[in-house]
């Protein structure tokens, strides 16, 4: 299983970003500024792509992030976060430990955290996915290609409805049979 971190940044200069986030796995870096161009190099031993594109809206740079996406289990992420060690690890245990999982919700560890903590194993259903943001979720990124989910870019930060892209992608995944 290959796991890959899908990044949504603006206004980076340089690749201090993986080491900042302690990314230990191939990653995608969807890095809105003023200018055009992908980078692809490799960052210890795995694969790295910045997409550098002159462009806004964060649904937007998950998509461009997911389009190019070639990981088995993918995550998203902001660049604010910092992974834990062993993170590649961890998941792919909590994938194997359920098999018939596409998505699968974790908590984040934050510092006076007003989310939810997910405290026991239970099913992400209509009844509580409202709960969790983009940020906390890892996924098959075949189930998700294969079911054409996206982000709605007419929400979310950059757009004029600055937020509720994560609870739209969730909904297209219920709505879709993802599990």
């Amino acid at each position: 299983m290959k796991v890959q971190v899908l990044v949504a940044s603006m206004n980076q200069n340089d690749h201090s970003l993986l080491e900042k986030m302690n990314i230990q796995s191939d990653v995608i870096v969807g890095n809105q500024c003023d200018c055009d161009y992908i980078e692809h190099f490799d960052y210890n031993g795995h694969k790295a792509t910045y997409l550098n594109f002159n462009e806004r809206g964060v649904g937007l740079n998950r998509n461009n992030a997911l389009m190019r996406a070639t990981g088995d289990i993918c995550f998203f992420a902001d660049d604010d976060m910092v992974y834990v060690n062993g993170y590649t690890s961890l998941i792919k245990n909590a994938f194997l430990d359920n098999p018939k999982a596409d998505i699968i919700v974790y908590n984040l560890i934050e510092k006076d955290s007003k989310r939810k903590q997910i405290t026991k194993r239970s099913k992400v259903g209509w009844l509580n996915y409202l709960r969790y943001g983009t940020a906390r979720i890892a996924f098959k990124l075949k189930a998700v290609k294969e079911n054409g989910i996206y982000f709605n870019q007419c929400f979310g930060g950059g757009t004029e409805h600055c937020h509720g892209e994560d609870n739209l992608f969730l909904t297209s995944c219920l709505s879709k049979g993802l599990k």
